[in-house]
């Protein structure tokens, strides 16, 4: 699914810092194979958090799916609420 080079190491540091915007959709790529890491180095190499909330979480899971079957105002305000959450539990904590 994606190209990348065998030297493409990731090494500490490399990833954005938490403040980094979200990339622009989940990804279906299920953790752990080498697509869901192809596509962690294409986050990183867009200055992108490597994660997206509504990333895959196991084989068969349907919520990238169910998030990009929202209108795209829907999918803002779901991602407000969640910025909002940890903004909150970042400054409670």
């Amino acid at each position: 699914m994606f190209d990348y080079e065998d030297d493409d190491t990731i090494e500490p540091g490399d990833f954005p810092a938490r403040n980094a915007p979200l990339p622009d959709e989940p990804t279906r790529a299920i953790p752990g194979t080498a697509d869901k890491l192809a596509v962690m180095m294409l986050r990183r190499s867009k200055n992108q958090s490597i994660f997206h909330p509504f990333d895959c979480r196991y084989e068969g899971d349907e919520l990238p799916n169910e998030f990009m079957n929202k209108s795209e105002s829907e999918r803002a305000a779901v991602l407000d609420s969640i910025k909002v959450k940890t903004v909150v539990s970042l400054y409670f904590s």
